[in-house]
């Protein structure tokens, strides 16, 4: 909310978290929590002429922070591997097309994500690889009792 007062020389705004007042014209003021806030400036008049008392209030939403939180990569063993990009609440966007909080991945490669929470916003991708077969070579008769 910015201060668009006129004829005011002092001030006091409430941030609605429980902080103490700011008396700056233009304050700059960080929330702890993620929260609906309710905002309120009161601008102090010089009394004289038109010169008055006057209040404004304004809602602010503050969203929680995303982070990146996908491994760097990931083996695809069997047939399927599911990643989970973490920040609930927030929406997704996959390089695959999907909005999902996980994702269900069966082929190798590179998976990206967005993920985005009010206006904050963070990329992130892992990469998927699949183990090679382990070779057994050929099939060997074995009789019973024999190692």
């Amino acid at each position: 909310m910015a201060n668009a007062s006129r004829g005011s020389t002092r001030f006091r705004w409430f941030f609605g978290d429980g902080t103490p007042p700011d008396t700056a014209r233009t304050p700059q003021h960080t929330y702890s929590q993620p929260g609906t806030y309710q905002i309120r400036l009161v601008a102090y008049g010089r009394g004289t002429g038109c010169s008055r008392n006057d209040t404004a209030t304004a809602q602010v939403q503050v969203s929680a922070p995303v982070a990146a939180v996908l491994p760097r990569a990931v083996v695809l063993c069997g047939s399927q591997v599911t990643v989970d990009a973490g920040n609930p609440g927030a929406s997704y966007q996959w390089s695959t097309g999907a909005s999902t909080r996980t994702l269900n991945i069966n082929q190798p490669g590179r998976y990206r994500v967005r993920i985005q929470n009010g206006g904050c916003a963070v990329r992130d991708s892992v990469d998927v690889r699949r183990l090679p077969l382990p070779a057994l070579g050929p099939e060997q008769p074995l009789c019973p009792g024999s190692p």
